[in-house]
């Protein structure tokens, strides 16, 4: 008769025991799992809590406040709100013929939608133009060049170039993109000369 009365009792093979430690290391695994998506969760309320807290708090605040507060609309954030470009479009001759009458200095860019330098140096330009965008006697304009109505067309023999117009003078001093750096020193100077006087 066999020293073991039930097969429980029997002794486990070698591929029994891997089995079950196979078993108890993807049990372990399963809860270290169970564990990082329970403390991912709390985290998540935690942080929920922390955002709906101010909300409640201003919430509470408009509420204590008299109703004339409210007359004017809240702006609706979904439709993006537009920057104000610190240069102007040329549309057309005129347009540009215009702002050489109206002003002491008329800096011109011209560019195409489809050049890449032109891309490249526009940021420059619209630093340089927000630089000066507080001088009364400087505008700073965009000509591009597949507009119809452009007035530069017939004056560039590559883009990006840039004119810089001084007291209505239809013959504007011209530089090439490579060249930005003396058009830009330029520009400061005019600047200070203006201010100056």
């Amino acid at each position: 008769m066999s020293q073991y009365k039930k097969y429980s009792d029997l002794p486990l093979t070698d591929i029994e025991k891997q089995r079950n430690e196979q078993r108890q290391q993807e049990l372990r695994m399963e809860e270290e799992q169970r564990q990082k998506l329970h403390e991912q969760e709390q985290q998540e309320q935690q942080e929920q809590q922390r955002w709906a807290t101010p909300r409640q708090e201003n919430n509470q605040q408009m509420t204590n406040q008299p109703p004339q507060e409210y007359k004017e609309p809240l702006q609706d954030m979904s439709t993006p709100v537009e920057t104000v470009k610190p240069y102007n479009d040329i549309q057309n001759k005129e347009d540009f013929l215009n702002y050489l009458k109206n002003y002491r200095i008329v800096i011109v860019d011209v560019w195409a939608d489809w050049c890449g330098p032109c891309r490249n140096v526009a940021p420059k330009f619209e630093e340089l133009a927000k630089k000066y965008s507080n001088n009364p006697y400087m505008i700073f304009l965009k000509d591009n060049i597949d507009n119809p109505g452009t007035y530069h067309r017939e004056f560039c023999e590559s883009i990006p170039t840039f004119f810089i117009y001084t007291n209505g003078n239809k013959d504007g001093r011209q530089f090439s993109g490579a060249e930005f750096t003396e058009f830009s020193a330029l520009v400061d100077k005019f600047n200070n000369h203006i201010l100056s006087n």
